[in-house]
């Protein structure tokens, strides 16, 4: 028996999403909102914003202000009211790529290790504050990209 992935989405109540575009209904999204997650992850990584499995705008709407967003496309942030923002992350390999590239260059790397994989991602985090991680924010700032060695 073939399930559908509302029906999966409520039985199984996974901690986060990820998909193809369009796929995100709002049934899949509330089913989200009622798993035993306290922050929910839905990563709508497909490419370009018109493919998106849903916007960010659904995401908070049914999934609730504590819903982490993270897109393959551009989005702006969420305004969720009483002042309260739901963030919007670019899961973008902008960040890691340039400097795995070069470095892989400049050592005469042959292959992209796990190792080095890891120790390029906890670089990265080592540049989010703890309030940024509260908040939802998955990544730096893209004005501080610069500044990550």
């Amino acid at each position: 028996m073939l399930l559908g992935l509302n029906t999966t989405a409520r039985r199984v109540s996974p901690p986060n999403l990820s998909g193809v575009g369009g796929i995100f209904n709002a049934e899949v999204l509330k089913a989200m909102r009622e798993s035993d997650c306290p922050r929910p992850a839905i990563f709508p990584m497909s490419n370009p914003t018109t493919n998106a499995e849903c916007t960010p705008e659904d995401v908070f709407k049914y999934v609730g202000e504590n819903a982490i967003f993270a897109s393959g496309s551009p989005f702006n942030d969420v305004p969720l009211g009483d002042g309260k923002i739901g963030y919007v992350n670019q899961a973008n390999n902008m960040y890691l790529f340039p400097g795995i590239g070069l470095g892989a260059l400049f050592s005469g790397a042959r292959h992209i290790s796990d190792g080095m994989l890891q120790a390029a991602a906890e670089c990265l985090a080592s540049y989010m504050t703890d309030d940024q991680i509260q908040k939802g924010i998955l990544f730096p700032s893209i004005a501080s990209a610069c500044c990550i060695r």
